[in-house]
């Protein structure tokens, strides 16, 4: 071993900001952390202008180029890849597990530049591409700390405020129904976007350009995932507008607000399906996503789908997750290359 606690880096190909892919890293360092640490934790990311720090952990904020360099430095016990199919940080020799944190990565073939020890995944997608059934899959959905959360309680208000939380990107805020939101009267619901992200600037700009003048839409800019569990108490339902050529995984987004007894809209899609099931309304096109705003004006239908939520987070997302991923981990670190 690389020292007296073994050694487990996170390759994070991607820039941290609210992206459910960092909460769950986050939320993995905290249990971590809280635990008693029985990971010497290494995180990398892509560089930014914003130093992130995690419980429990060394952060390392470089350019993609850097990570093999670091890598062969660092010498992992274990290494977890956050997405197998970027072309950053591939180095075959390690001893890897992966970690999918979407649909989409199982729709495409699958990478074969290693052999991991394992591969978590958070959902079990139905159009999953064939390649992947060779892979010892395991699916482990996320998990929140229910306790770190306030239960909304919902009353009759004039004015109602639903919550997209997450990176401004295509996928995420598609342009249909952006331009559907912008041209469709939701009265008395206002929409908050909470969260920017780094990899679609100019997307973010032309977001910022075409609800200028919407009164209905307001852009609330990042906000730090350790604030988030301040933000829901202040919305009233949470929507989730995935692209379905996309889909979800098991968005913390979701998550979080089950925890604080929000309602859930979102895309009909397997990712969003598993994790909300019978806590969320949904919708298909654009259009519906947005009239299931209409049922939710009724306090009592808020209450009703947040307390479902909510209790399905505490029996299936809860801290024993990390407990199951743990012992997988822990069983790597014993299992020799070909050894599934």
């Amino acid at each position: 071993m690389s020292s007296a606690k073994p050694r487990l880096v996170h390759v994070a190909p991607f820039f941290f900001r609210v992206g459910g892919a960092q909460r769950v890293i986050d939320n993995w360092c905290r249990e971590n952390y809280l635990r008693g640490c029985p990971w010497d934790t290494h995180v990398i990311y892509y560089q930014s202008d914003h130093a992130w720090t995690l419980p429990g952990a060394i952060t390392h904020s470089i350019h993609p180029y850097q990570i093999p360099a670091l890598l062969k430095d660092l010498k992992p016990d274990l290494a977890i890849h956050h997405n197998p199919l970027s072309e950053d940080g591939r180095l075959p020799d390690l001893p890897w597990v992966w970690w999918l944190h979407s649909s989409w990565i199982q729709m495409q073939p699958a990478p074969d530049w290693g052999l991991p020890k394992a591969v978590i995944r958070v959902v079990a997608p139905a159009n999953q591409h064939a390649s992947w059934q060779k892979f010892p899959l395991v699916t482990i959905p996320n998990w929140v700390d229910s306790a770190q959360y306030t239960i909304r309680h919902h009353s009759q208000q004039p004015v109602l405020i639903c919550g997209i939380v997450g990176r401004q990107h295509p996928d995420k805020l598609p342009f249909s129904f952006l331009d559907t939101l912008i041209a469709t009267d939701i009265t008395p619901w206002r929409i908050w976007l909470i969260g920017r992200g780094m990899d679609h600037p100019t997307f973010q700009l032309y977001v910022r350009s075409a609800i200028q003048h919407v009164a209905w839409v307001q852009d609330c800019g990042e906000i730090p995932p350790e604030d988030m569990p301040n933000i829901y108490p202040l919305l009233d339902a949470v929507m989730i507008p995935t692209a379905p050529e996309v889909g979800e995984g098991c968005p913390m987004t979701a998550l979080e607000a089950m925890a604080s007894g929000l309602p859930v809209i979102g895309r009909d899609c397997d990712g969003i399906r598993q994790t909300c099931g019978e806590a969320a309304l949904y919708g298909v096109t654009d259009r519906e996503l947005l009239a299931q705003l209409q049922p939710l004006q009724s306090a009592e239908t808020r209450m009703r789908l947040g307390q479902l939520g909510r209790q399905r987070v505490e029996q299936y997302f809860n801290r024993l997750n990390w407990d199951r991923i743990n012992q997988i981990l822990l069983g790597a670190l014993t299992k020799g290359a070909n050894e599934w």
